[in-house]
């Protein structure tokens, strides 16, 4: 291994951590994680040895049991939308939450999917839960559940810990609440409201200790979007409707939005289901995050704001977390099948190269022999000579085609003994047109 670590191709790319950190390194005796130690080893790609990946979900799991499905938060709160699985940006969003002054940060789920490093951010969030209970709350997207996470998560998951790893993560996903009210005003959810749970108190009765069904209050608090034609319905849309785009739960309308918060006196809505690449105006009744950018909504007491911040860099991962040599595998066996299918090819045109010249030579030894038959026959005086097609086209030519008329062969025989002509005819006959003169035999 030493070899490796000091014979880099590229010095300033860091070997990955291959430590696994036990449960005395990362809690040592305290009951709450160390971050710090947390943080230095999931940036340098390190990972947990299973006892101690383990205690950080189940004891985590066991904190989310005992809050409600609607959780309270007031003071400073930074709201942060979908992380995606990418650990080196959420590092630079927590540098932007003081937590030791008491700031408090709403996650709205997403934590594991389409980033390489969700494991990471799944237990480094679960780290700040533990060490800051109060401070900190995770909510739960559809994301969070085994029918969006059984690809990409689980595969991280087998990677780089096994499967019974991922069955402990989507029981804890089971136990984060659905929805944060900040401020006593503005209400935060994934995705958006149900007509089976149109108040803050239906809200709390839903039972969230399972999988989403295909239908329910759960399943719309997870997935539901705004119309289409937010703000701009007709009279006679009916407030909820069949999501056609997600093909499973709601759109919700304007008026079943402003119908929710006027009756449990709320003002403002933060959501994070949708991605909208322009990013989207505040609207009445309706707060989103005004850009698209990397960024968090800070909201307060009395305003509200944005705060950008640049993305990182990550290392990178093969695709399916593939290892080097199953990755280019199938390239190399692709290579190798164009190389073999090129050598083939170039031998068949040799081959049929081949072919052609000794056709050719045939061809020219069967006329050299024919050659020399015919000069025999014709030194043995058994062949009439006659003049050729191309010969008496050309005489046609200078005589003119009306005034050409070319001698029957019967006249050239003139004087000739009947069965003498007959004789020459045939030789004439067999030499210009050997079909015919075979056909007359036939017919003889």
């Amino acid at each position: 291994m030493d070899r490796y670590l000091n014979n880099r191709k590229i010095p300033d790319v860091a070997f990955p951590l291959q430590n696994l950190l036990s449960i005395e390194e990362v809690f040592g005796a305290k009951d709450k994680p160390n971050l710090h130690i947390l943080r230095h080893h999931f940036h340098g790609e390190g990972r947990l040895d299973i006892a101690c990946l383990l205690k950080i979900v189940h004891d985590t799991t066991n904190l989310l049991a005992q809050e409600r499905n609607v959780v309270h938060v007031t003071g400073v709160v930074k709201v942060v939308g979908a992380i995606c699985g990418q650990f080196y940006d959420l590092l630079k969003i927590l540098k932007q939450v003081n937590f030791e002054e008491g700031e408090k940060c709403v996650f709205l789920g997403k934590y594991a999917w389409d980033g390489t490093f969700s494991t990471e951010t799944v237990l480094y969030l679960y780290a700040h839960k533990l060490v800051y209970p109060n401070l900190v709350m995770l909510l739960r997207s559809q994301r969070e559940t085994r029918l969006c996470s059984k690809i990409t998560f689980k595969m991280e998951c087998q990677a780089k810990y096994n499967l019974d790893v991922y069955e402990d993560f989507s029981r804890s996903f089971e136990h984060l609440p659905l929805v944060a009210i900040v401020n006593k005003s503005t209400i935060c959810v994934h995705g958006g409201f149900s007509p089976r749970a149109l108040s803050l108190k239906e809200i709390d009765e839903v039972h969230r200790f399972q999988e989403p069904p295909p239908r329910g209050a759960l399943t719309d608090m997870l997935w539901a979007d705004p119309d289409p034609n937010f703000g701009h319905e007709t009279p006679t849309t009916p407030c909820f409707t069949f999501n056609r785009d997600r093909l499973i739960s709601v759109y919700f309308t304007y008026e079943a939005f402003k119908n929710f918060m006027k009756r449990n006196n709320l003002s403002c809505l933060i959501r994070a289901n949708q991605p909208l690449y322009d990013g989207v105006p505040l609207v009445p009744w309706m707060d989103t995050s005004a850009v698209n950018e990397r960024a968090m909504l800070v909201l307060t007491p009395t305003m509200c704001h944005v705060e950008k911040f640049l993305w990182a860099t990550s290392p990178y991962w093969l695709p399916n977390f593939e290892d080097c040599l199953t990755w280019s595998l199938p390239f190399l066996v692709h290579k190798a099948t164009l190389f073999v299918s090129d050598l083939l090819e170039i031998m068949d045109r040799d081959t049929a190269a081949s072919d052609v010249k000794a056709a050719l030579k045939r061809n020219q030894e069967r006329s050299n022999v024919l050659s020399t038959r015919t000069k025999e026959q014709q030194e043995q005086g058994s062949l009439l000579m006659i003049p050729s097609r191309q010969v008496m086209f050309d005489m046609a030519e200078e005589v003119g085609e009306a005034d050409y008329d070319p001698p029957s062969w019967h006249e050239s025989f003139e004087g000739e003994e009947e069965e003498d002509k007959g004789d020459k005819w045939h030789a004439l006959s067999r030499l210009c047109c050997p079909g015919l003169a075979n056909l007359r035999e036939d017919e003889n």
